[in-house]
């Protein structure tokens, strides 16, 4: 094949729309009726973002483990925060007092750390907590790169963009799908070295990112619900996760 292979995988996902399975049987089956002027067509249309594909050193060693890890990551901010040891914060979007105390402490503690935070969205608790003191962090979104979801967020992502570190299989403004909120959660589970989980529901993406993580032998910790005993998180603590009740706990675990 003498087209560049990065170019080519650019051009199969925006064809695609970041089809995960289209990607791979046009790849598989060398399906690859096209010509580079096409192609560069394509990737003219990345004016507004950056990219990485899977043949790329920088890109995530830990991503290549999950199932269906993704060609090519769009990207907005600053892609060294890859290079950074990163926890993952997940939990819904209403949280008692408790839970919001203990992501702020937590969050101090892995700043002390050097450690990078992943978050799921710029609406859920973690990431209104985590973002909305404009920290640096790293945020996988269920569509494309140049979407802003929540509308109502526009303040954090610009924010993102430039300090923080915005990821999406998608390119262009793609609207979000579940199958693409699906996917994004076993990213950002890839992503992150360690998991904390925090009042989930048992169906939420928390559950999806326990799951893949505990594929992948990853540790997870839970934040404990003590006003909901049926929470995901006390689940996750009865099948083994670490208790986390104090944020110095973060210190001794790293």
């Amino acid at each position: 094949m003498t087209i560049n292979d990065k170019k080519l995988l650019v051009y199969l996902s925006i064809k695609h729309n970041g089809d995960w399975e289209k990607i791979y049987e046009s790849i598989s089956k060398k399906m690859m009726d096209f010509s580079e002027s096409e192609i560069n067509q394509y990737e003219n249309k990345l004016v507004s973002c950056n990219f990485i594909t899977i043949m790329d050193d920088i890109y995530p060693a830990s991503l290549r483990s999950i199932s269906k890890p993704p060609f090519v990551l769009f990207y907005k901010g600053n892609i060294s925060l890859l290079n950074k040891n990163k926890i993952g914060i997940f939990c819904s979007r209403k949280l008692s007092d408790f839970s919001k105390d203990t992501i702020k402490h937590i969050k101090k503690e892995i700043d002390i750390c050097g450690y990078g935070v992943v978050v799921n969205g710029m609406s859920s608790g973690s990431g209104r907590i985590i973002l909305g003191n404009y920290n640096p962090a790293i945020v996988v979104l269920g569509c494309g790169i140049d979407r802003c979801y929540p509308n109502e967020n526009n303040d954090i992502y610009d924010n993102l963009c430039k300090n923080g570190l915005v990821l999406s299989e998608y390119a262009g403004d793609l609207e979000p799908t579940q199958d693409k909120m699906v996917h994004r959660a076993l990213i950002m589970a890839g992503l992150s070295d360690q998991i904390i989980i925090g009042e989930s529901h048992r169906t939420s993406a928390s559950a999806i990112i326990a799951s893949q993580s505990l594929m992948l032998n990853k540790n997870i910790f839970a934040i404990p619900d003590i006003e909901n005993p049926n929470d995901f998180a006390n689940d996750l603590l009865c099948q083994g996760a670490i208790p986390l009740v104090r944020p110095e706990q973060i210190k001794g675990e790293l």
